[in-house]
């Protein structure tokens, strides 16, 4: 055990449950929360002392990590046992007032126990006996000693005996225990919807410092393929093989490629795919992609700089479009022109073209004023590249189809994926795999 004549230190639950185990005094504790380990040595320690203890009894501990229900059910029902409701999260201290007194920073079980840093304080007998007088109504024999210890505390200091009133600790009275119908709520809803055990839990939390899903779109740059709609009954035709061959011809774009625009938003499209391609890995089975967080900073820039072409050829865009939608508009005109040369509508007898150009120029204006013909800022206005990131969820983490996607691809080395999959679904995938090979 770390030594204890210092002022700080760094103790895992197994060294405090230690503590409590070896103290052979009645023993006060106060956490928001108790986890098993710690939960176990207050259960030993009552067998032949008296225990007292305030804790946040809530369902929310169990998921964060900081406690165990289960076990503040058996100190509940333990005969030499005080359990009082804290409500809401509270100080964590530990005391037996003669052999270890302990202000105590818990740390959740989702993380190691050898994690560095400092996470107790050792604090005097003064210290504890205010915080233990504070948080628990004492009987009249420790009172008793309590003041005695203040006394002697006030002597050696040179303090005034008058400053010693009862009014120099704060009382805290919100402390009850906790009502049957809280911990049977308690205990459905962690039956209902299970906490995930904190190994599970930390093995995800590495699985997301090292993997993430994420999904890159460029969305309303597919404009060359945007079709013109004619409202029904505009063409004086009948037959739909003939509407529907007119209507073939209303596109913008036939030839896109003599715009610069366009070309430079297809250069784009093609450095994006390549990215994907280069960085991320397409999961079938989940739809997404998936991306190494080292890569992540590199990837940001890239889909940043892409931003700002698109953003910068949004204006050569426009102008193309305008172009475009003014060809489209000539190109149609010339296709009816040519098209009721040899297929003439039937018209009423004062509106029959015969070789009467403005009559069927006239005509032809009409059925164009029916199509409504977009406008370049509107075409443009949803035009963007954007990402979303995804973490892996506990799901995945056991997913048979992903898993093999992951054990068979050289997205990750076999290295990587022992030291990030450790379930025992994740690690028969892997052993078949192998045996394939």
């Amino acid at each position: 055990m770390n030594n204890m004549n210092k002022t700080v230190n760094n103790l895992t639950d197994f060294e405090i449950a230690g503590l409590i185990e070896d103290s052979e005094h009645e023993l006060f504790f106060c956490s928001s929360g108790i986890n098993e380990i710690i939960g176990n040595a207050l259960l030993n320690r009552s067998k032949t002392k008296k225990v007292n203890i305030i804790c946040n009894v809530d369902e929310d501990n169990d998921y964060n990590g900081v406690s165990k229900f289960s076990i503040i059910e058996e100190l509940l029902n333990a005969k030499n046992v005080t359990l009082l409701d804290a409500k809401a999260k509270t100080i964590s201290f530990i005391s037996d007032i003669h052999s270890f007194n302990i202000i105590w920073f818990p740390v959740p079980r989702i993380f190691k126990d050898d994690t560095e840093g400092y996470n107790v304080i050792h604090i005097d007998k003064q210290l504890a006996l205010k915080l233990i007088t504070s948080f628990w109504e004492l009987g009249d024999k420790m009172l008793s000693y309590v003041k005695d210890e203040a006394v002697k505390e006030a002597i050696s200091e040179a303090e005034e005996l008058n400053q010693l009133d009862n009014m120099s600790i704060l009382k805290i009275d919100e402390f009850e225990t906790p009502l049957e119908h809280k911990l049977q709520h308690i205990k459905q809803t962690l039956k209902d919807v299970p906490p995930v055990e904190p190994d599970l839990k930390r093995q995800i939390e590495v699985i997301n410092r090292t993997l993430q899903f994420i999904d890159i779109k460029f969305e309303g740059a597919n404009i060359q393929s945007i079709k013109l709609k004619l409202p029904k009954g505009a063409l004086p035709f009948k037959n739909k093989k003939i509407i529907e061959n007119i209507e073939s011809k209303l596109k913008i774009f036939d030839d896109v490629e003599k715009y610069k625009s366009f070309k430079k938003i297809k250069e784009i499209e093609t450095s994006i795919n390549e990215l994907r391609d280069q960085y991320l890995y397409k999961s079938k089975c989940k739809s997404k992609n998936l991306m190494k967080l080292k890569d992540k900073s590199y990837i940001f820039g890239e889909i940043s700089k892409f931003q700002i072409l698109l953003k910068n050829t949004v204006s050569d865009l426009i102008k193309d479009l305008d172009t475009g939608l003014s060809n489209c508009r000539k190109t149609f005109k010339g296709e009816l022109i040519e098209f009721y040369k040899n297929n003439a509508p039937e018209m009423p007898e004062q509106l029959s073209f015969g070789d009467n150009r403005a009559i069927m120029s006239a005509q032809i204006d009409k059925i164009l004023s029916y199509i409504k013909f977009p406008f370049p800022i509107d075409l443009v206005k949803n035009i963007g590249i954007s990402h979303n990131e995804f973490d892996i969820a506990l799901e995945d983490y056991d997913n048979e189809l992903f898993l093999e996607e992951l054990a068979s691809s050289d997205f990750l080395s076999q290295e990587e994926y022992a030291d990030l999959f450790q379930s025992e679904t994740a690690i028969k995938v892997k052993a078949v795999i192998n045996e394939e090979k």
